[in-house]
C-alpha cells in the first residue's frame, strides 16, 4: 500500500541557552510509515517524545535531521502557497474540544471556520454541507444553532471532529481524543472514528498514552520512551508477543 505518512531518521532537539550543553533530543531518529487508509497509534508515557513528533508533523517545531514526506510530497521542504494548500490534506483534533471550540459562534460557525479560510463562500450549500459533516458524526441538524457551552463532553468532540473533516483532509492527526471523557463515551468516540475511516478512506495518526485505547482502533502501532522509537509493528503482532519490556509494561497497566 501507498504511504500517506512516510517519517525517516526524524531528530528533534529543543535549543537551551547558548552556552548551554545541548539537550537530548526530544525525538531521536524516528522512522515509521503509515499506509493510506490504515491507522497508527503512537503511545508512550508523559517526556516519551509524541507531543513533539506530531508538533514536528504539523510544522509547528522546527526539525533538525531528517524527513517528513506526505502523501509522496516532502513536507519539510513545502513553504508558503504550497504549505498552506497541503495544509488541508491534514484534519487535527485536540484532547479537550472545549478549549478549541469558541463560546461566542454556533455550532454551524465553529465547523464553518476552516472553509471560509479556505475562500469558501457562506450560504445554504454551506449550510447544508455542514449538516451533512454533523450527521455523519452523529449529530442532528438541530445542532448548527447551538452554542458550545450547550454541549456535552462527547457532542463536542463529535463538532470537533466534524471541523477536521470539512476540508476533506486524507489524514487525521488525533492527540489524546478520549482521554477527557468518560469511559462509555470514549468507546462511541472511537467507534465513530472507525467507522469515518472506513467510509472516508481516512488515514489516522491516534496519539495517547493509553495502549489499551489506540489497540482498539489502531492498525499499526508505535510505542516511544524518552524519544526513542523502543517498538513498532501491526498492532496484533505488538500486543501479542511485545518485544520489549516497556511495552509489556505499558500492556500489563491497560489491564488493571
Amino acid at each position: 500500500m501507498s504511504a500517506m505518512l512516510d517519517i525517516d531518521n526524524l531528530v528533534i532537539r529543543y535549543r537551551a541557552g547558548l552556552f548551554a550543553p545541548r539537550l537530548k533530543p526530544a525525538v531521536n531518529g524516528a522512522s515509521f510509515r503509515l499506509a493510506k487508509g490504515e491507522t497508527l497509534g503512537i503511545v508512550g508515557e508523559s517526556g516519551s517524545g509524541k507531543t513533539s513528533l506530531l508538533r514536528a508533523i504539523l510544522r509547528l517545531l522546527p526539525v533538525e535531521s531528517g524527513a517528513i514526506r506526505l502523501d509522496g510530497e516532502d513536507w519539510l521542504a513545502l513553504k508558503g502557497d504550497a504549505l498552506r494548500r497541503a495544509r488541508q490534506k491534514i484534519g487535527v483534533v485536540s484532547q479537550n474540544p472545549f478549549l478549541s471550540l469558541s463560546p461566542r459562534l454556533t455550532i454551524a460557525e465553529i465547523v464553518a471556520e476552516p472553509m471560509l479560510a479556505q475562500g469558501e463562500k457562506q450560504g445554504p450549500a454551506m449550510r447544508e454541507k455542514i449538516a451533512g459533516l454533523l450527521a455523519d458524526c452523529g449529530l442532528p441538524a438541530d445542532f448548527l444553532d447551538r452554542r458550545a457551552r450547550e454541549l456535552s463532553g462527547g457532542q463536542a468532540q463529535r463538532v470537533a471532529i466534524a471541523r477536521a473533516l470539512s476540508l476533506e483532509p486524507g489524514l487525521m492527526i488525533l492527540d489524546e481524543p478520549t482521554s477527557a471523557l468518560d469511559v462509555s463515551v470514549q468507546a462511541q468516540i472511537l467507534n465513530l472514528l472507525a467507522d469515518l475511516k472506513e467510509s472516508r478512506g481516512l488515514s489516522m495518526l491516534f496519539v495517547t498514552h493509553n495502549l489499551k485505547v489506540v489497540a482498539h482502533i489502531s492498525d499499526t502501532l508505535l510505542v516511544m520512551r524518552r524519544g526513542d522509537v523502543v517498538e513498532f509493528g501491526r498492532t496484533e503482532e505488538v500486543i501479542r508477543g511485545p518485544a520489549e519490556a516497556y511495552t509489556r509494561e505499558l500492556l500489563s497497566f491497560g489491564r488493571r
